[in-house]
């Protein structure tokens, strides 16, 4: 592997913040265990010599972030000395968690930025003690803060659904949502073991049941639903674990995030203290660029499908538990891909029925950007006009 280490010069922002002790350090590691941004400078163009073109698009981007943002940056060292990704565990999947956390929230404040606000990360929040926000701006004499939840690429990426060997267990979660987005079957309670002296995995629900059956070669699963319906899926020996594949022409229609994955970063705010009872509050949802296709699986597991629902309709965590969202003034969907060049796309989701609502300034300034601008309505009046409005 040719490192090129001369072309990191070019970046003197980058290399402010990340310098030349870091990157030989990280330079030593094996690929697939270097810091994102050091491994940049591993790839190289097809005639072997210089960073590809994707690389030079990344340093280029985060190398103008920097700059742009290097105030406000500063102004909170500490903090973003995670971008780094050192932190005490030296664990490479949370460092890299770290850097991708810091630089959502640079990204997100640069975004405010350029809508001409001043920024504030890590402003405390008036009222809860010791309770901090991840932004705050003001608009119009009305403070606002934003919280930023990242979402990085979908847990699978192939068409494997499920591991056999981590069933019942780690893989559960997986299991059930192919089986509900394929088969549209109502999976909210169910019950997973293995019988069979461990060749068959049953999926139980109420009184009925789906049955996952393995060869005695360990090269298929053969499915089979209790109203009849049967399905046929290939399994390959991966690293000694057996890997089980969907069929690639039903696999193009799964959504494979969660929407409870998306629920518990609201809810997760709200149970934290981390939203502001007396201003309005934003839910920044930094995704990776796989995410795109998922945005509707997104605003559904966040309580709308462009319609806000009300409150304990979206939260329960125990039966008569109710949990208010109300919170939550808008969510603010943030995906930086990449199409020849680093494109940004966004949309704001507003909720009607929250608290503290948006100025209608901000929502301008959010339209003139090139932000979609949703403005469901509450669940109770969308029931009589089943049409969301859009600003």
């Amino acid at each position: 592997m040719m490192i090129n280490t001369s072309v990191i010069k070019n970046y003197p922002s980058i290399s402010a913040r990340f310098n030349k002790e870091w990157f030989e350090n990280e330079f030593t590691k094996d690929q697939e265990e270097m810091h994102p941004l050091a491994k940049q400078f591993t790839f190289e163009d097809k005639d072997g010599n210089f960073l590809d073109s994707h690389s030079l698009q990344y340093l280029g981007y985060i190398e103008k972030l920097l700059k742009d943002m290097e105030y406000e940056i500063n102004s909170q060292e500490d903090h973003f000395k995670r971008l780094l990704g050192t932190n005490k565990k030296n664990n490479y999947i949370e460092n890299k968690k770290d850097y991708t956390s810091a630089l959502a929230e640079i990204e997100i404040g640069s975004f405010f930025k350029k809508m001409e606000f001043k920024i504030e990360f890590e402003p405390p929040i008036l009222g809860i003690n010791g309770s901090k926000s991840d932004i705050k701006i003001n608009s119009d004499g009305v403070e606002v803060f934003i919280e930023v939840s990242i979402k990085e690429r979908p847990r699978i990426e192939g068409n494997d659904i499920f591991s056999w060997d981590d069933i019942p267990g780690n893989d559960n979660a997986f299991l059930v949502h192919y089986l509900k987005q394929i088969y549209y079957i109502d999976l909210e309670e169910t019950k997973i073991e293995k019988i069979d002296s461990g060749k068959t995995i049953k999926v139980s629900f109420g009184v009925k049941s789906i049955l996952l059956k393995l060869n005695n070669e360990e090269t298929k699963v053969n499915l089979k639903i209790d109203d009849g319906r049967t399905d046929e899926f290939i399994v390959k020996n991966e690293n000694d674990k057996l890997k089980v594949y969907a069929n690639t022409s039903k696999y193009r229609k799964i959504k494979f995030t969660q929407p409870f994955i998306y629920k518990d970063k609201i809810l997760g705010k709200i149970k934290n203290k981390q939203l502001s009872e007396s201003n309005p509050n934003i839910i920044a949802l930094y995704l990776e660029p796989s995410s795109i296709p998922e945005i509707n699986n997104i605003f559904i597991g966040l309580g709308f499908d462009r319609v806000w629902k009300t409150k304990g309709d979206i939260f329960p965590i125990k039966e008569g538990e109710i949990i208010d969202n109300s919170l939550v003034s808008a969510v603010l969907v943030y995906i930086r891909y990449f199409d020849n060049r680093y494109k940004i796309l966004t949309e704001l989701c507003l909720n009607p029925k929250a608290d503290n609502q948006l100025p209608d300034s901000l929502i301008k300034k959010f339209r003139d950007s090139g932000t979609e601008i949703i403005k469901p309505e509450p669940y109770n009046e969308f029931l009589n006009n089943p049409t969301p409005s859009e600003c």
